[in-house]
């Protein structure tokens, strides 16, 4: 069993230290810096642990809550790159109804009920998809980048005359969600009826 000595302080006859000689001779950090060198290694597993690559780089479909048992397969969060979506979302709204207000007129009226129609349907679209499906391996990764690039064109061009590059930014955005959708519909039997029909929508 680890036991102590005696060994006097340098530079003072009267004060002594206890030495863990039993830990020092196993190769163990005595005192407090054992105790700091154990959480560190905690919160490093930890960290591996929860890391959106501890699962694998590139894994296969799956649905983050079982349509059978109702179980959640990851805790529920909010993504930081959702919540920024969402973010710009709400601003093209917002933009759209800066522009109906400045323009007070039945022809601005109707351009934002269009628009705002459009942006809703593909934010409830992506939303939905998100929460059924999202994941943190690298083809999601890969689909959020591209798909904040239509985003970012919706946001840019939601205002003013340029219909044909907003559709065009619209029709990119669907045409990302209809490809996961397809790709969850190959890998995912059970879900393959709800894929196809919510990614030919």
């Amino acid at each position: 069993p680890p036991y102590t000595m005696d060994a006097p302080l340098l530079g003072s006859s009267e004060n002594n230290t206890k030495v863990d000689v039993g830990a020092t001779a196993t190769g163990q950090t005595p005192g407090p810096y054992g105790d700091e060198a154990k959480s560190a290694d905690k919160k490093k597993q930890n960290l591996l642990k929860n890391a959106w690559f501890s699962l694998g780089l590139w894994q296969a479909p799956r649905l983050r809550k079982d349509w059978d048992s109702m179980e959640c397969e990851d805790e529920a969060h909010v993504q930081s790159l959702n919540a920024f979506f969402d973010t710009m979302f709400a601003f093209s709204i917002s933009h759209l109804g800066f522009e109906v207000r400045s323009g007070q007129s039945f022809e601005a009226l109707e351009h934002w009920v269009q628009r705002f129609g459009i942006l809703l349907s593909l934010w409830m679209s992506t939303a939905d998809f998100s929460a059924r499906f999202d994941n943190d391996d690298v083809p999601f990764k890969i689909f959020w980048s591209l798909y904040g690039v239509g985003a970012l064109g919706l946001m840019i061009h939601v205002t003013g005359d340029n219909s044909s590059v907003f559709a065009l930014c619209v029709g990119y955005t669907y045409l990302l969600l209809s490809l996961h959708y397809t790709r969850n519909a190959i890998c995912l039997p059970r879900c393959r009826h709800f894929c196809t029909t919510m990614g030919t929508d």
